[in-house]
């Protein structure tokens, strides 16, 4: 069972979106690091990925979610994202 928590960050914006930047830079969604506007409940739900892959291989999978970082390019480009693996 994976728990996350908040400690006071997080926020019922009722399906509004989100703005700051806050987290730890390697469990941010690519929203976050582009500044743009974001729903709470899907960069969490990134960042919970994020801890599960760790969690499988022991390793996490890139070093932030933005289309510079090697991994992450490959993940996001389809016709490499066979490299990745």
């Amino acid at each position: 069972m994976l728990k996350v928590g908040d400690w006071g960050f997080g926020a019922h914006l009722n399906g509004l979106k989100n703005n700051t930047i806050l987290g730890t830079e390697g469990y941010m969604a690519p929203e976050i690091h582009l500044k743009l506007n974001y729903k709470s409940e899907e960069v969490d739900l990134f960042a919970c990925a994020i801890i599960l892959f760790i969690m499988v291989s022991g390793n996490p999978p890139f070093s932030r979610a933005h289309k510079n970082d090697l991994y992450y390019s490959l993940i996001m480009n389809k016709n490499s994202a066979d490299k990745f693996w």
